[in-house]
This record gives C-alpha cells, structure tokens and sequence, in this order.
C-alpha cells in the first residue's frame, strides 16, 4: 500500500535513529523533501494526502543510512545556510555555524561600502561571501591552506556571482604583498587535540580536522599568528574580528593587549558564551 506524504512523516521520524531530537527529526524530514522532491512545508501542509513516489522514498531511505551513521545532512544534500545565502558544502569545509552568522553581524556594524577586509581561513567562503553579498562596493579577500577548501569558496563565489578574491596562501606566511586591510577577520581552529573526544563522531568524523584543531599543543598558536598578519596588514584605527574558545577567551584577548591596539574586547553569542573578540589597531 503506497505511503501518502503525512504517514510518510512518521515512518521517516521513526527510522533517524542517530541521536537526534524529535524536532530535529523533524526538521530533518522537510529538508529530505524539499531536497530530493522539491516539496516544501507549505507544499506538504496543502498535499499531505499526496502518495509517496518509489524514487523520493529510495532517495530518502539512502540518505536515512547515512544519517543514522552520523554523516551530516549537509554533506547528504551538499547544502549548507549561512545568512541569507545557500552555499555548497563538502567535507573539505566546516559546516557553516549559527555563532559564526553572529561574528558577521559584529563585523558588518563596523564596516563602510568601500572597505577592504581580508578573511583568513576562509573555508568554504561563507564570511567573505555574506560580506560581500551586503557590502558589494567592499573588496574581499579569502585565504587558506587547503587547496580543496578553496575550491568550494570558488564554486560559492561563481554560483552566487559575487566577486571575492580567493587565495591559496596560509597565515602562517608574510602577507604583505596582499597589502593593507580596514577590517581583518577569522573563524580559525581552536579546539585543541584532547578535546577531540568531547565533540560528536559526525564533527569529527565527518569534518575538515585542519579546521577544527591547532597545529600545535598551544591552543592559541592561530592566534599568535593572526596578531602578526594585523601588525602586517591591518591599517591604523583598522578592525580585528575573531572567533574564540571560550575556555581561552581570556587568554586571546592577552595577546592583543599591547600599545599596537586598542579597546579589545570579548564578546558573547546569543547563548551567553565567550565567543568573540573585538579590537582596533591603534
């Protein structure tokens, strides 16, 4: 007997047997069928008594499989929301995240129409793009060690025709031939390698570790770097925006604390987290 799109729900729910919550589910659910029957929610509130194709049902069953082995639905449908803007997403990139949407906002309150911002770390391009997509007279800048990485940057950029420079270079180089910046920013990694078995298996199985942990035992060995690039590359009354750990917040905004800038400052998420750090270069 064929399935109708409302009984269809339940049996989906059912079957995510990964450690999700029911809303998660749920939500799972309606981006399935958008993803692979172009149906919406709406379209599922008018057509739920609509029966299930044999296609959209293989194609969910398969995707169930690999979500119920902690793959992320990102990577089953290579679609990743950062803003306002759908990107594509692999596992060459971190997964775009909520707290990271927030650092952008910081940035964006500090930002005019022609600045010039330079994102180290770039990864699948989500900061440089979102910028550039509500400061298009702004000049953008994208860099980062992995090749593959900036390849999903490049792909963003052309399919949502936004102009971003993306650069094959590591902030653990001079940049100075990239010249001056109004506005540094980077989501770097900063989770250090003992905290590796703290995070899901579908983080850590399943996303880019070169984004994920330091290079070294220093937890703030990126940052240590990024200071050098801002001494480098960010102009006088210039802007520094960074993503933190909060277990090192304090720690972070110590290494800024020097006669090369002013009013630095940790910042909170929505959660109340320590998450980010502002500062001005004197």
């Amino acid at each position: 007997m064929k399935l109708n799109l409302f009984n269809y729900k339940s049996e989906v729910v059912d079957a995510l047997q990964y450690n999700f919550s029911l809303r998660e589910k749920e939500q799972i659910f309606f981006s399935l069928i958008s993803h692979f029957g172009s149906i919406s929610k709406v379209d599922f509130l008018i057509s739920s008594s609509n029966e299930v194709s044999e296609k959209l049902e293989k194609d969910i069953l398969n995707a169930i499989g690999k979500l119920n082995q902690g793959i992320p639905l990102q990577h089953i449908t290579q679609i990743g929301y950062f803003r306002d803007l759908e990107l594509f997403v692999n596992e060459n990139v971190l997964i775009p995240r909520p707290e990271t949407e927030e650092l952008v906002s910081l940035v964006l309150e500090e930002l005019s129409s022609h600045a010039k911002v330079l994102d180290l770390g770039t990864g699948s391009g989500c900061i440089s793009l979102s910028i550039k997509s509500e400061f298009p007279e702004a000049i953008i800048t994208g860099i980062d060690l992995s090749e593959k990485a900036l390849e999903v940057a490049k792909q963003n950029g052309q399919k949502l025709d936004l102009d971003v420079s993306f650069l094959h270079l590591s902030m653990t180089e001079k940049l100075t031939q990239l010249g001056m910046f109004d506005i540094l920013i980077s989501n770097p990694p900063y989770i250090g390698k003992e905290e590796e078995k703290e995070l899901d298996d579908n983080v850590v199985l399943h996303e880019p570790h070169m984004a994920l942990f330091s290079d070294t035992e220093d937890p703030l060995y990126f940052y240590k770097l990024i200071y050098e690039r801002a001494l480098d590359n960010l102009v006088d009354g210039g802007f520094l925006f960074l993503e933190l750990h909060e277990n090192y917040s304090e720690s972070t905004k110590q290494i800024f604390i020097t006669n090369e800038f002013k009013d630095v400052e940790i910042l909170t998420d929505l959660q109340g987290k320590l998450r980010f750090l502002k500062a001005q270069k004197a």
